[in-house]
């Protein structure tokens, strides 16, 4: 059992913390994506990611709507509520604003923030955290 302890806490060590924003999540499942595995193609390792809370709740609004927007998110819902506590952790928050959420987790945590918006991402470059920018026509995320 120690020796799992032990496996279970060095792979945490090795992967990269990222947290991830809701235009970062649509666009990668539109894309027909994988987004833990989008992620680690762009670090070249394991990641640990963390969706805030926030961003949860954009998208439960998002599953509202019909089209084909409201059915991503209910995708991204799906899958966000079935790798919790094993490949995704929520990430809790006092922030409203899903985008200031995004940064203060990020800054919290050490981590990388991986969007599509690039407003999004000019605050994170101002804040010097890094970077995974979403490149919808080459379907991946660059560090950036």
């Amino acid at each position: 059992m120690r020796l799992l302890d032990a496996e279970l806490k060095s792979r945490k060590r090795r992967a990269t913390a990222v947290v991830v924003d809701t235009s970062a999540v649509l666009c990668c499942l539109a894309d027909g994506r994988d987004l833990v595995e989008a992620l680690e193609d762009a670090v070249e390792g394991e990641v640990e990611l963390m969706v805030p809370e926030v961003v949860v709740r954009e998208l439960e609004k998002l599953a509202q709507r019909r089209g084909a927007r409201g059915a991503l998110a209910r995708v991204a819902l799906e899958l966000i509520r079935r790798a919790e506590n094993r490949t995704i952790r929520i990430a809790r928050h006092a922030e409203v604003d899903a985008d200031s959420a995004v940064l203060k987790v990020a800054l919290e945590e050490g981590a990388h923030v991986a969007t599509a918006d690039t407003q999004l991402a000019a605050r994170a470059r101002a804040l010097g955290l890094p970077l995974l920018l979403y490149r919808s026509a080459k379907k991946r995320f660059e560090p950036s």
